[in-house]
This record gives C-alpha cells, sequence and structure tokens, in this order.
C-alpha cells in the first residue's frame, strides 16, 4: 500500500496548531478555534464534494449505461476525479464546483475525446479561471440560454455579434 503524504495544506495547519499550542494559558483555545475554523469548513467541502460525485456516478449509470465498476477501471476517469477533487475542496465558487462536475461526467461519457494533456489542462484551466471567465465563456458557448438563465429579455437584434450580445 503507498503511504499517505500529508500535502503542503496539511502541514501548514499542523504548524499553525503547534504554535497556537504553545500560547501560554490560551494555546489549547486558540489551537480547537483553529481546528474549528479550518477542519469543519473543509470537511463540509469534502462532504458536500463526495454527494457530487456519488451524483455523477449514478448519473452515468442511469443515462449512460456506464457501471461503477467500468468507471473504477477507467484510469482516464479516476485520474480526472482525483484532479477535480483537489480543486473542488480549494474553491468556494460554486461555478467552478459545476464546471468540475461536468468535466467528471464528460471524462467518462468521451473518453476518446481529449488526449490526457487536454484533459488535464481543461481541469487546470478551470482552477485557474475565475467565477467571471466561466461565465463569459458559457455565454458564448449559448448566447441565448444566457438571456434566459438571467430573465433578460433577448435583444431584437439577436443575429448580432457577441460583444453587442455581451454588451445587452
Amino acid at each position: 500500500l503507498e503511504q499517505h503524504r500529508p500535502s503542503k495544506g496539511d502541514v501548514a495547519l499542523a504548524a499553525a496548531r503547534a504554535a497556537t499550542g504553545a500560547v501560554p494559558f490560551a494555546g489549547a483555545a486558540l489551537s480547537e478555534l483553529l481546528s474549528l475554523t479550518i477542519q469543519t469548513p473543509l470537511a463540509q467541502r469534502q462532504h458536500r464534494w463526495m454527494e457530487v460525485t456519488s451524483e455523477v456516478v449514478e448519473e452515468l449509470r442511469d443515462r449512460a449505461g456506464i457501471s461503477p465498476e467500468q468507471l473504477a477501471d477507467s484510469e482516464e476517469f479516476v485520474d480526472t476525479v482525483l484532479d477535480a477533487t483537489r480543486i473542488a475542496l480549494r474553491t468556494r465558487h460554486e461555478e467552478k464546483r459545476a464546471a468540475l462536475r461536468n468535466a467528471i461526467f464528460n471524462s467518462a461519457t468521451q473518453p476518446a475525446g481529449l488526449s490526457e494533456a487536454e484533459r488535464h489542462e481543461f481541469i487546470r484551466l478551470i482552477d485557474d479561471y475565475s467565477v467571471w471567465h466561466l461565465k463569459l465563456l458559457q455565454f458564448f458557448a449559448d448566447p441565448a440560454s444566457s438571456f434566459d438563465s438571467a430573465s433578460l429579455q433577448k435583444p431584437e437584434y439577436f443575429s448580432a455579434g457577441l460583444g453587442t450580445l455581451l454588451e445587452a
């Protein structure tokens, strides 16, 4: 079995707990407070993300006929889930988690569509892009649904260029 190596975040948290624990009289309380402010939200993110990945597995089974066993045997799928999980636990933005969810789903339904390098690059871009970048990409992919989802009236000149639509 491969040994678990602590991440940089684990080491930083341990160092912060040790430093607060060394404070006379209030150290133990500060250490507990640090645990509550960091570990509890992280545990909540982990739980929510595990629910999301479980939903993807169920959706793949129901909509695409791909069994959980097939997914477990797919190195591309497992790599995508691991890469997406690393990013999902670091972000508070629901839009990024939704994009990561879609990346996981698509990695199973279109495995031959992207090379490993391309798949990794797309996952990395989700991490690097801001929420506004993702919203702009979504708008450019389908301007009509962007107007609908924002409950905005589509402009009369809907055949205009994307820049004109974006201004609207």
